[in-house]
This record gives structure tokens, C-alpha cells and sequence, in this order.
């Protein structure tokens, strides 16, 4: 993506946030404006395309109820424990928990709680591996039983 930015009227296009959330999520360090940030009265802050993405994350994580405290929260813990940035992590909410995928598809950290680490058990295949031992277990059973009724 080009890196000369872009002025807060396009990042409000793009990220479909108000003027008030964009200024109130910048001056308080929630999402900053990574290429230039205003130095005074008149002066323009220039995003990077990464602060879009950024914006837009947690827009999308107000609109899915998440609270900007938990947000905060997490966004402060993911800065001080992760090099990658907001743009590139991929996260889950349920709730006002706030969940960080790591490079273990079976690992997740709770970014809301402190790091806590969270294991997500996929249960459908263990549910068809059982199925097919079950069946395994079951056939010399049943051929036991219709020889021993012959």
C-alpha cells in the first residue's frame, strides 16, 4: 500500500467511524495516526493504511458489543506482549473478552484477562474418532455373539 497516508476524511470513509470516535480513539492513544499525528491547532494527522485496518478492528469490535475498556484493555496488553500490530493478529470476542490467535491454532490468549491462556478443544473430530473406535470395538463383539448363537 502506498505510504504517504491518508487525512481523517478518507480514513472516515473507509472505516465507516465518526469524526468524534476518530479524534477521541486518536488523542487517547487507542489507535494512533502512525505517519504524522497533529502538532497543534490546523495541523493533520496522516494514518497508515495499517491504522485503517486498525480503526476499522475495533470499530467492528463497538459494533459487536464489545466495551472500549475491554478493547483498551486489550489493545494495551497485545502492544506490550506482541510485535505484531492490532492490523495483523487475528482476533475473537465473546462478550467483553477479547481473544488473540497465536501461531498454535489450538492456542489463544485472553488479552482482556492478562494473557490468559485459553485451549480450544475442537470436538467434532474427536467425536468421529470415537464414532469409528466405537465401531471398531463393537464388530469383533457382534461376530463373537452370532458365532456363539450358531
Amino acid at each position: 500500500m502506498a505510504t504517504s497516508g491518508f487525512g481523517s476524511t478518507f480514513v472516515l470513509r473507509l472505516t465507516g467511524i465518526t469524526y468524534r470516535q476518530l479524534d477521541y480513539w486518536t488523542r487517547t492513544r487507542l489507535v494512533g495516526s502512525s505517519i504524522r499525528e497533529a502538532s497543534g491547532r490546523g495541523s493533520r494527522r496522516v494514518y497508515s493504511f495499517e491504522d485503517l485496518v486498525a480503526l476499522r478492528v475495533v470499530a467492528r469490535l463497538v459494533r459487536a458489543g464489545v466495551s472500549l475498556q475491554a478493547i483498551r484493555r486489550a489493545v494495551k496488553y497485545l502492544h506490550a506482549h506482541t510485535r505484531r500490530p492490532l492490523s495483523t493478529l487475528g482476533l475473537i470476542s465473546h462478550g467483553n473478552k477479547l481473544f488473540a490467535l497465536t501461531q498454535d491454532p489450538a492456542k489463544m490468549i485472553e488479552a482482556t484477562a492478562g494473557g490468559q491462556v485459553v485451549i480450544a478443544i475442537a470436538v467434532e473430530p474427536i467425536v468421529k474418532a470415537l464414532e469409528s473406535e466405537v465401531g471398531e470395538l463393537r464388530a469383533p463383539h457382534k461376530a463373537s455373539l452370532v458365532s456363539a448363537n450358531s
